[in-house]
């Protein structure tokens, strides 16, 4: 039986791409939302909905926790 030695290595936008799109907020500026308390990042994968004149998009939120009772 022949061992088969395999090396992980960090995955990158690049060397994934033979696979799809990789996921990830990395070299995306965030559009803030809701007073501050949360983030939208926008385009984080390619989504082909073209045809019949579909348009999408795919993001990812972040929100801060808040304390409550909230009071604004």
């Amino acid at each position: 039986m022949t061992d088969l030695i395999i090396k992980p290595k960090p995955i990158t936008k690049e060397n994934f791409k033979k696979f799809g799109d990789m996921i990830t907020t990395a070299d995306i500026k965030p559009i803030e939302i809701n007073n501050g308390y949360a983030k939208r990042y926008d385009g984080i994968a390619n989504l082909n909905t073209k045809k019949d004149n579909g348009e999408s998009t795919i993001s990812i939120f972040f929100s801060f926790k808040k304390i409550f009772p909230y009071e604004s």
